[in-house]
């Protein structure tokens, strides 16, 4: 039986960037040998593997080169958001269920976005062992700390640690230590640490980069929950009252990995009651397989 692999740019900047993945669409009696060889041809990050299985859930399992993966949360947005294109959902609010547990998903004409709640703060204090290990792990300098907030961990799905830089310049000279960042990742039971340049009072762009936990991985990638995060804490920590914000994340000055995503604010009496983040997904290349 013949199988098509979508390969899709996932939250592009126009026609460059973005996070490539692949994606099965209707994987229903695909077995797991066959997911792991397409998985291993693919040489991807993840290929996901898209079912409906006998509930209203979309059924997500996601393979690398070596095996089973964990399925992130980005692997979910791509994934969904090639299903209207496919001509199999409807747009508007769907269901998926992965190793991460039930996410809601809004699918839209020009891309999809995951639901998730509110930030909940815990803020690095002055003169602590935790903000010397932050100054550490990112290779700040001695006086950073007078230009900009201090360190926040915000937990919006997962938790990160957000860090503020004055600017892009700043942003772009961040240096990792990755066995620093991460025994602050473990001791913080963070999945990774978000770095950002301020914004500008009024401006609805912001630009990051974000870390993970494993120091194997490096610079991560994509992520919606970082970008959640961000997007909330700018609202209620630097007076950011739009509702919505463009999170740029990557290196300013690598076009080719750089990644755009959108935050939606839903507020009520001025206060976050959810964050919907996501962006744009195309699909890049098709393949078919015999499995």
């Amino acid at each position: 039986m013949l199988h098509t692999v979508h390969v899709v740019q996932a939250f592009a900047e126009g026609q460059i960037g973005g996070a490539r993945m692949a994606v099965v669409a209707g994987a229903d009696h695909l077995e797991a040998s066959a997911r792991q060889r397409i998985a291993q041809v693919m040489g991807l990050p993840t290929t996901t593997f898209v079912s409906r299985g006998q509930t209203d859930l979309w059924e997500l399992q996601s393979y690398s080169a070596a095996g089973e993966a964990f399925a992130q949360s980005n692997n979910a947005v791509a994934a969904l958001a090639l299903l209207p294109q496919l001509g199999a959902a409807d747009l508007g609010w769907h269901r998926a269920q992965a190793e991460s547990g039930v996410s809601d998903l809004l699918l839209e004409s020009d891309g999809a976005f995951l639901k998730l709640p509110p930030a909940k703060y815990a803020h690095v204090l002055r003169d602590s062992v935790t903000l010397l290990q932050v100054q550490h792990a990112l290779d700040l300098p001695a006086d950073h700390w007078k230009r900009v907030p201090l360190p926040c961990r915000a937990e919006c799905g997962s938790a990160y640690l957000l860090v503020a830089v004055p600017d892009q310049v700043s942003l772009l000279d961040v240096v990792v230590e990755p066995e620093i960042l991460q025994s602050l990742c473990q001791r913080l039971n963070l999945a990774g640490c978000c770095v950002f340049a301020l914004p500008t009072r009024g401006g609805d762009t912001i630009a990051s980069r974000v870390f993970a936990a494993d120091s194997e991985q490096s610079e991560q990638g994509a992520s919606e929950i970082a970008a959640g995060a961000l997007a909330c804490y700018v609202h209620d920590h630097l007076g950011q009252r739009t509702d919505q914000l463009q999170v740029d994340q990557g290196e300013p000055c690598c076009g080719e990995s750089r990644l755009r995503l959108r935050a939606i604010l839903e507020r009520h009496d001025d206060g976050i009651v959810a964050v919907r983040v996501g962006g744009e997904v195309r699909i890049w290349r098709s393949f078919q397989f015999e499995a």
